[in-house]
């Protein structure tokens, strides 16, 4: 996936929430956390190494961003990706659970999709503040990760729940079938692929939050 500023195609504004959520402004949220660092749009446009253009047209929801572009705003802003789709709300340094043990209703999930992708997360854990983040995955048939893979700090855990999914990690391929799971360390570069014809759905468990 090209890290440049090419290649990105007009896209819907904002982002899904969960299934009873409400949209997210991607763009108005980006805006927020750039003006909250005290970063121009020139700046973040140079830590990203792409054009100042471009981050003005995903702030004003012009443009949806590829993948790639995304992960380098994430790191430019120092924030989890997902923080990108709501009000801040990732991990600080020395971060701790929350005190009370809390529910987080099947209609209260807050949903995550990223720019042409159709992978659909959603948040079990009830926010990015612990020390452990827990989202329901679900891919659509053919769907799959950048070739290149994600890659960040941590451990994850990914439990296949419904259909087969078949993961790649570090240049090694594992197949998953439903009741199967898959542990590994996130420094390695990894992504997951639906081969079959129905969506396939997983759990999966992170520590610490860094999606």
């Amino acid at each position: 996936m090209s890290g440049t500023d090419g290649g990105d195609s007009p896209g819907q504004k904002g982002s899904p929430g969960g299934a009873g959520g409400s949209r997210i402004d991607f763009g108005e949220q980006v805006r927020a956390l750039r003006v909250a660092r005290r970063l121009t749009a020139a700046a973040l446009a140079q830590q990203c190494g792409v054009s100042r253009s471009l981050v003005s047209q995903i702030e004003t929801g012009r443009i949806s961003p590829s993948l790639d572009v995304v992960r380098r705003l994430a790191a430019a802003l120092a924030v989890p990706i997902a923080a990108l789709f709501g009000p801040p709300d990732g991990t600080p340094e020395g971060a701790t659970p929350e005190a009370r043990p809390a529910v987080v209703r099947r209609d209260e999930r807050k949903g995550l999709r990223l720019p042409r992708s159709r992978i659909m997360y959603e948040l079990l854990s009830p926010n990015l503040r612990g020390r452990l983040q827990v989202q329901w995955v679900e891919l659509a048939p053919g769907e799959q990760a950048p070739h290149e893979g994600f890659v960040h700090a941590g451990e994850e855990c990914y439990v296949v729940i419904e259909g087969r999914v078949r993961f790649r990690v570090a240049g090694e391929e594992y197949v998953l079938n439903a009741g199967d799971a898959l542990t590994f360390d996130s420094s390695l570069p990894h992504g997951a692929s639906n081969d079959g014809p129905g969506t396939a759905v997983a759990l999966a468990a992170m520590t610490p939050p860094s999606f």
